[in-house]
């Protein structure tokens, strides 16, 4: 058995051929080390009472992206709720018939059918944010001209510029609601169902609020005040819209970039002679 000092001073105890040492010092450390009380182990994304809050805001800050979609769509309904109870009476007012402008709400139905194929164009080859902030645009500017079609005095006029003022809109509207669909199922792909829900409660809410306001607004000055009005609240929400980060958004795309899978071209025009079929 031989003492061995080291370079710190301390003594070693062990067997001349070094088979066995043993360091008093580090046997002692190693026994407090031993001894002392295990921690529990926190996993990096377990909630506690110290992330708990942090976890709340993650959950959160993703979907106050839907707070401009959801007044939006408000005012949207708001406005699309005016034409109705308020446009036949100043077409009557120009001795236009029923049957007349009625032209307007049929030729309304042929706007929306076009904005439908132009907003799946713009959603497939450039993006559905495209769609909706050209829709949302593009129903102030119709809004603001339906407005000021109060100051038409001729009755011939008015019908032409009204047709005319419907296929525009309708098809401005259709291309805002199919990309506002369009962005809730590519963001929100877990809660797409509640948010598509959501916008079709918000329509119904709208549409009765913008019809009492809209009558509110015409007793304090003229016909053309709610509209001027309510289509420019449906802008406000523009800029926040237009800001938006389309991280999500430009995945989204991507998924619709890909390339489809082949598949046997389909003719459907040969179901026009299918007996079954027809």
């Amino acid at each position: 058995m031989a003492i061995e000092p080291t370079h710190d001073g301390a003594m070693i105890h062990g067997y001349q051929n070094n088979a066995y040492r043993e360091d008093p010092v580090a046997a002692e450390r190693d026994t407090r080390s031993s001894s002392a009380v295990a921690l529990p182990e926190v996993a990096v994304h377990e909630t506690t009472p110290l992330n708990s809050r942090a976890t709340v805001w993650s959950w959160i800050r993703p979907k106050l992206w839907a707070v401009p979609l959801i007044y939006t769509q408000f005012w949207f309904s708001g406005v699309c709720s005016l034409m109705a109870p308020y446009f036949p009476g100043l077409a009557a007012k120009r001795d236009l018939n029923a049957w007349q402008y009625g032209f307007f709400f049929s030729t309304w139905k042929i706007g929306l059918l076009i904005g439908s194929i132009l907003s799946e164009r713009l959603t497939a080859y450039v993006s559905p944010k495209a769609g909706y902030l050209t829709g949302q645009v593009g129903l102030f500017i119709f809004t603001i001209a339906f407005g000021s079609f109060f100051w038409i005095q001729d009755g011939s006029t008015l019908l032409g510029l009204s047709i005319t003022s419907a296929v525009y809109g309708g098809t401005v509207a259709s291309m805002y609601t199919v990309s506002l669909y369009s962005m809730i199922t590519s963001r929100f792909q877990d809660d797409a169902g509640l948010l598509i829900a959501s916008m079709e409660c918000l329509w119904g809410i709208g549409s009765m609020a913008g019809a009492v306001t809209g009558g509110a607004l015409i007793d304090l000055w003229a016909y053309p005040l709610p509209f001027y009005v309510m289509g420019t609240l449906v802008l406000i929400s523009f800029p926040f819209m237009y800001k938006m980060n389309p991280r999500e958004e430009r995945a989204a795309v991507q998924l619709l970039d890909e390339p489809p899978l082949q598949q046997p071209e389909v003719k459907y025009y040969r179901l026009l002679w299918d007996s079954f079929y027809v």
